[in-house]
């Protein structure tokens, strides 16, 4: 059987929540940390015992008593789960029926092994029950009510189930049919994979082949499969390789008595010289995930529920995904993981995704639409973005190029640190579709990417060069646009940190020169009158300020590095530019404070954005 929704009441960080869905193959829990995905995690793997939420809501009053944890959940399946039920766990059991009918409780269990679609409902906490219902059929809770009984039922060694007589109640040595299916999922139907490092190297003989529902019977289960069947353990072997290239061969050994450790071969040396061999207790973190993982994959008989806690978090980004690709090979299976690698997002392509954000001690979930997410996907390939790029964002601000995004990084983190909290700056795909006829058009894009609930924040506003445009070119275009998108004052970035002597300083470090400010400003003067390639109008002698707004600063910062480089050292945007703000914030940041303003004045004026005043 699978899980297909859970409703949680006082658990850990959640205090309650609605009706919650599980994806038949895969369902991902989003959040940042501490956002209470390992409590959702946890909860969806239905625990026993109370873990209560402690907030000034359930606890109002210092000592009262807190809420206790309750957990409602349904289970998936068909007939085919009863017939392995009654033949693997129970020779005789009960079932709710009317009294005095045998022959309907006869039909009604006819009706449970037959069944195409069976559903079972349970409830974790002060008040447990559980209930049966194929197809939608209420057969009701497993309490007394007036005009039922509960029918005794027994197996035969052939495997003929026949009514036997009534019990008196649940006080009886035998489950009920619904509590046994239950009981079974809780028992064999899970496996919970948390994130820190695992305690599985080592167990005692067994023969079991079930390595139990957190793993904790690792060793005895790899033992006994290493015994029992060596063409599967090497299978799981070559498979743990392909996750973790350094697992070049396992092996569990014998340690006294019935005592078995796992041993691991990161490298080809033959298992004959079991010396070299490190134990799994000291082996990389993940290394237990991964062989917990491949081992019940390989073995199991029947569907599981696997609750994988940030896989990202103990495995390399690229075992990661080769992970998630074994998953997706093994379909009888369903999986919920919890994450914060948007990588994982879209390798799994998950039937439910939920998001998870903490809020006042309390976590809030919901679900994201799916058709949303797939939208956004195929807008940022068009883009030319990666879910990575937002992950972990609250806002953002497009900018012209990868430079912009590094200058305004840099100059915000000096001027005005508060702004970067939850902003991430990033470039656009391609400035020519921001046109004065297309601005507005591609603009909407971008914001559509944060519309709704979905992984994308909303995009706080544009901010790009103003270029050859006069003042009123400058208006029109903004008001063309529409209010998120904004120009720069100046005609690009670079006209923001023409300083010779930071200039000098970079030239001087990438050519091992002695190259002076005073040198280049003397440059400039020289070659300044007559060369149109500059563009602007004023020299820089007699009104620096217009100079500075309208000079072409790019051809300007070129012809400069030609100059002063016998070895044709050419200018680099996104490798000079950010090398030299950096020397003018550590020596005349005052430089930079216009273009600070800039930024801050655009992000402070956006709809929708935090006000957050400078001290």
């Amino acid at each position: 059987m699978h899980l297909t929704d859970v409703q949680i009441e006082s658990y850990r960080s959640i205090r309650t929540t609605g009706v919650l869905r599980v994806g038949r193959s895969f369902t991902v829990i989003v959040g940042p940390n501490n956002s209470g995905k390992t409590s959702l995690l946890d909860a969806m793997s239905l625990p026993v015992g109370d873990s209560s939420h402690r907030s000034p809501i359930t606890i109002p009053i210092r000592g009262a008593p807190a809420p206790p944890s309750a957990i409602t959940a349904t289970l998936s399946g068909d007939g085919s789960d009863v017939r392995r039920w009654l033949a693997l766990h129970r020779n005789q059991f009960l079932l709710r029926g009317p009294a005095g009918d045998a022959a309907f409780a006869n039909d009604r269990l006819a009706v449970l092994t037959d069944a195409k679609v069976l559903r079972v409902g349970a409830r974790t906490g002060p008040t447990q029950f559980a209930v049966a219902f194929p197809e939608g059929l209420y057969l009701g809770l497993f309490a007394d009510s007036e005009g039922e009984a509960f029918h005794h039922f027994a197996r035969d060694p052939l495997g003929k189930v026949s009514w036997l007589a009534y019990a008196s109640g649940l006080n009886q040595s035998y489950s009920d049919l619904a509590t046994g299916l239950w009981s079974h999922y809780i028992d064999n139907g899970r496996v919970r994979l948390r994130a820190e490092r695992l305690n599985l190297a080592t167990g005692t003989m067994s023969a079991n082949a079930d390595a139990g529902p957190n793993a904790e019977r690792l060793a005895s289960a790899l033992h006994y499969l290493q015994s029992e069947n060596g063409p599967l353990f090497d299978q799981l072997v070559e498979t743990t390789r392909r996750i973790i290239p350094s697992v070049r061969n396992v092996q569990i050994t014998n340690i006294g008595g019935a005592n078995v450790e796992i041993k691991i071969w990161p490298f080809t040396t033959s298992p004959a010289r079991p010396d070299l061999a490190v134990s799994l207790k000291d082996a990389g973190t993940g290394v237990g995930q991964v062989l917990a993982l491949v081992h019940t994959l390989l073995t199991a008989e029947e569907p599981k529920t696997f609750l994988i806690d940030e896989p990202n978090s103990f495995l390399h980004p690229k075992a990661a995904l080769d992970l998630l690709a074994l998953l997706r090979r093994h379909p009888m299976h369903q999986y919920i993981i919890s994450t914060h690698s948007p990588d994982v997002v879209a390798a799994i392509d998950p039937d439910i995704l939920h998001r998870v954000e903490l809020v006042e001690g309390e976590s809030r979930i919901e679900e994201i639409n799916k058709k949303s997410v797939r939208e956004q996907r195929r807008i940022l390939v068009d883009l030319g973005q990666r879910l990575s790029s937002f992950f972990g964002a609250d806002h953002i601000l497009w900018v012209e190029g990868p430079t912009e995004e590094a200058v305004f990084d840099l100059v915000l983190r000096e001027f005005d640190p508060d702004l970067l909290s939850g902003l991430r700056i990033l470039h656009v795909a391609d400035t020519g579709s921001f046109g004065l006829k297309d601005v507005a058009r591609t603009a909407n894009i971008y914001r559509r990417l944060g519309n709704g609930v979905a992984l994308i924040p909303p995009t706080v506003g544009f901010l790009f060069d103003r270029e050859a445009r006069t003042e009123e070119q400058r208006r029109d275009y903004e008001t063309t646009a529409g209010k998120p998108v904004r120009l720069l004052a100046r005609k690009m970035v670079e006209n923001y940190f023409l300083s010779y002597e930071a200039i000098a300083a970079v030239i001087s470090e990438d050519l091992q020169t002695s190259t002076i400010g005073s040198e280049i400003e003397a440059f400039v003067a020289d070659q300044y009158d007559g060369n149109r390639r500059f563009e602007a109008k004023s020299h820089p002698s007699v009104d620096r300020d217009v100079w500075a707004r309208d000079v072409h600063a790019a051809h300007l910062l070129t012809a400069i590095f030609n100059q002063f480089s016998e070895t044709g050292l050419e200018y680099s945007k996104t490798n000079h530019g950010p090398r030299i703000v950096e020397r003018i914030l550590a020596s005349d940041r005052a430089l930079l404070e216009p273009l600070a303003k800039e930024v801050a004045d655009m992000l402070r004026s956006a709809a929708g954005w935090q006000n957050v005043e400078r001290d």
